[in-house]
């Protein structure tokens, strides 16, 4: 079984954490129950801040974890500004997964 890494909710990393951690749960065959329990013990640091915030009937919901994450750590307009910072005016488009919006505060 592999294990994902950490997550201490650096900005700028989560969608590449993201990708690594779907990948993982992937190979291991996980439901998204094992998703979202997985995620959870794999937040540190602000990022479990962020899950302490939220209400307890959405900890089980790997959507609302991943939406609240990338609410937090990795909102559209701070990916736009590092895109822009690194590659100018040729920023290559990166499509994004809609998640619901099921995390309220």
């Amino acid at each position: 079984m592999q294990k994902p890494e950490l997550y201490n909710g650096s900005p700028m990393e989560w969608g590449d954490y993201l990708e690594i951690f779907e990948s993982v749960a992937a190979w291991n065959g996980w439901t998204e129950w094992d998703e979202a329990t997985q995620l959870r013990m794999s937040l540190r640091g602000p990022a479990m801040k962020v899950l302490k915030m939220l209400p307890p009937q959405t900890k089980d919901n790997y959507e609302c974890l991943c939406e609240a994450m990338q609410s937090a750590f990795d909102p559209p307009e701070q990916v736009l500004m590092h895109k822009a910072a690194k590659y100018g005016p040729d920023i290559p488009e990166r499509p994004r997964a809609s998640l619901p919006m099921c995390c309220t505060h």
